[in-house]
Protein backbone atom coordinates (compact mmCIF):
# COMPACT_ATOMS: atom_id res chain seq x y z
CA UNK A 1 0.00 0.00 0.00
CA UNK A 2 1.02 3.43 -0.80
CA UNK A 3 0.33 6.84 1.08
CA UNK A 4 0.40 10.18 -0.46
CA UNK A 5 0.83 12.54 3.32
CA UNK A 6 1.37 16.15 3.15
CA UNK A 7 4.20 17.06 4.87
CA UNK A 8 4.59 19.74 7.68
CA UNK A 9 0.55 19.74 7.85
CA UNK A 10 -0.71 21.43 11.04
CA UNK A 11 -1.74 17.82 12.35
CA UNK A 12 0.45 14.78 11.95
CA UNK A 13 -0.67 11.93 9.86
CA UNK A 14 -0.89 7.96 10.31
CA UNK A 15 -0.33 6.01 7.48
CA UNK A 16 -3.19 3.93 8.07
CA UNK A 17 -6.69 4.32 5.87
CA UNK A 18 -8.18 5.13 9.03
CA UNK A 19 -6.42 8.35 9.62
CA UNK A 20 -8.09 11.24 10.83
CA UNK A 21 -8.20 12.95 7.87
CA UNK A 22 -10.15 10.54 5.89
CA UNK A 23 -8.05 9.77 2.85
CA UNK A 24 -9.57 8.54 -0.39
CA UNK A 25 -8.06 4.91 -1.59
CA UNK A 26 -7.53 4.90 -5.19
CA UNK A 27 -6.93 1.33 -6.81
CA UNK A 28 -6.87 2.88 -10.54
CA UNK A 29 -4.26 5.54 -11.82
CA UNK A 30 -6.17 8.44 -13.13
CA UNK A 31 -3.36 9.66 -15.54
CA UNK A 32 -3.61 5.96 -17.18
CA UNK A 33 -6.22 4.44 -16.76
CA UNK A 34 -4.84 1.46 -15.05
CA UNK A 35 -3.87 -0.14 -11.57
CA UNK A 36 -1.35 1.45 -9.86
CA UNK A 37 2.49 0.42 -10.65
CA UNK A 38 2.56 -1.08 -6.89
CA UNK A 39 0.10 -3.87 -7.67
CA UNK A 40 -2.18 -1.78 -4.58
CA UNK A 41 -3.72 1.16 -3.61
CA UNK A 42 -2.93 4.40 -3.26
CA UNK A 43 -4.26 5.93 -0.17
CA UNK A 44 -4.03 10.18 -0.16
CA UNK A 45 -4.75 12.06 2.19
CA UNK A 46 -6.07 15.38 3.05
CA UNK A 47 -4.09 18.02 4.60
CA UNK A 48 -5.36 20.30 7.40
CA UNK A 49 -4.06 23.30 5.96
CA UNK A 50 -6.13 22.66 2.46
CA UNK A 51 -3.10 23.09 0.74
CA UNK A 52 -4.98 20.99 -2.19
CA UNK A 53 -7.18 23.59 -2.94
CA UNK A 54 -4.41 26.22 -3.65
CA UNK A 55 -2.46 23.82 -5.58
CA UNK A 56 -5.64 23.22 -7.55
CA UNK A 57 -6.32 26.57 -7.82
CA UNK A 58 -3.14 27.66 -8.57
CA UNK A 59 -1.50 24.25 -10.38
CA UNK A 60 2.17 25.12 -7.51
CA UNK A 61 2.86 24.89 -4.12
CA UNK A 62 2.02 28.03 -1.93
CA UNK A 63 4.94 27.37 0.61
CA UNK A 64 8.08 25.64 -0.77
CA UNK A 65 7.51 23.62 2.78
CA UNK A 66 4.22 22.20 2.07
CA UNK A 67 5.30 19.23 0.28
CA UNK A 68 3.72 15.77 -0.44
CA UNK A 69 5.63 12.44 0.48
CA UNK A 70 5.06 8.94 -1.09
CA UNK A 71 5.50 5.91 1.51
CA UNK A 72 5.03 2.43 0.27
CA UNK A 73 3.98 0.22 3.44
Amino acid sequence: MVHCIPLNDERSHETTDTCWCNPRVEWIDPDTNLPWSNGGPMVIHNAEDCREVSEEVTGESVDSTKKWEVIEV
